[in-house]
């Protein structure tokens, strides 16, 4: 062999060898002729770093050309094993389902009261990338470098496991007006106007709607559940008597995250975790009714969220329901009364749920009393 550059050599005889490198031990295969820019293969390796199932972790294994099974929300940590060492120093990953919100694979989340923020998982370089899974699927990485060898990608491939939810969203009430005391309507509600006591939970309730799904921890998945609402309302207030029309719009988080009530982590009611709402929206008879009619389009969104045990993990969106309610309410002088038409729900019955990987987001904390109280 004759030494081509420091630390390489230079194949001079047709021949298959492997050159390892004494003051190393790193090593590389080559063919005939084989220069540093054009070996057919060498040690290039991916590496996996987080949680196991079972309860362990893994802290550098190779993982190249294997299965990994791991799961949603856990912290995913890929880097690469390499010799020689300075052969090549720049890496380009491509990890399948990589994207904004709704993707399979992505860099991050992150909620605080005032705002919900999905960080997006492009194209990454480097020696190693931390992100996280949404959602169940079998899902390849690959590797290669950037230094302009004619290195082929190395694959491994992570089989990510997610908790299934069937979640039940039941309208209890149709939207309605509702009088206080023995005056005129002041409300548009969607919910009772007294408790009741709901089959299978044990706590009386005036909720217009309510939610509900079994367990989630068990022998595979050992963590806890939560829900959390974004509201998003639409409210049109048409003015009379020299009054200019009033609307509000816009959307934010729900009280608080967790939404607040029934349901915490790991707090089942009767053998299923329960949530429950009942927005009120004034008519303005209050105000002597300045506005009418008074219009509501409200479309609020409940989430159920899922959160690993695992150190590092995030939480993960198992399930959606997105309730609209509302009508319109206009009043009669000649009556004082208020009428109540193009009602949602127009009676009692089950809202429409789905099984989503989509996270919720926000930019504010929701306030209805500033939002949602017309002028006088």
């Amino acid at each position: 062999f004759t030494p081509l550059i420091a630390g390489y050599w230079q194949v001079s005889a047709s021949c298959g060898v492997t050159v390892t490198d004494t003051k190393t031990n790193q090593y590389w295969t080559g063919s005939a002729n084989a220069r540093p820019e054009n070996l057919t293969s060498y040690p290039l390796d991916i590496t996996y770093t987080g949680p196991m199932v079972g309860g362990t972790s893994d802290s550098g294994t190779i993982v190249t050309n294997k299965k990994t099974d791991v799961h949603a929300g856990w912290p995913i940590e890929v880097g690469v094993s390499f010799a020689p060492s300075d052969l090549a120093d720049e890496f380009d990953w491509t990890i399948a389902g990589a994207g904004g919100n709704g993707s399979a694979a992505i860099g991050g989340y992150s909620h605080t009261s005032e705002s919900a923020t999905v960080y997006a998982l492009g194209q990454q370089y480097g020696y190693s990338v931390l992100y996280y899974y949404t959602a169940s699927g079998s899902h390849n990485v690959s590797v290669t470098t950037k230094n302009g060898y004619a290195v082929p990608s190395v694959t491994t491939t992570f089989i990510v496991a997610a908790p299934t939810m069937t979640l039940t969203a039941k309208y209890q009430y149709p939207a309605q007006l509702a009088p206080v005391g023995s005056g005129p309507e002041q409300w548009i509600y969607l919910q009772a106007t007294q408790s009741l006591t709901l089959p299978g939970f044990t706590s009386p309730s005036q909720a217009g709607i309510v939610f509900y799904h079994p367990f989630v921890h068990d022998k595979q998945f050992h963590g806890g559940s939560y829900f959390v609402q974004v509201y998003t309302w639409d409210h049109e207030y048409s003015g009379i008597s020299g009054k200019q029309n009033w609307t509000t719009a816009g959307a934010g988080l729900d009280t608080s995250d967790p939404y607040p009530g029934g349901n915490m982590l790991n707090q089942p009611i009767a053998g299923d975790y329960e949530e429950e709402d009942g927005p009120q929206i004034t008519t303005d008879a209050i105000n002597q009714v300045n506005y009418s009619p008074v219009s509501v389009q409200d479309s609020p969104t409940m989430w159920v969220m899922y959160t690993p045990r695992a150190g590092g993990s995030i939480d993960v969106p198992l399930a959606t329901c997105m309730w609209p309610w509302g009508g319109t309410a206009t009043w009669n002088p000649a009556t004082g009364t208020w009428a109540f038409s193009n009602q949602h729900p127009a009676a009692a019955g089950n809202a429409s749920t789905s099984p989503t990987h989509t996270y919720p987001t926000w930019s504010q904390l929701l306030n209805p009393p500033a939002m949602w109280t017309p002028p006088k």
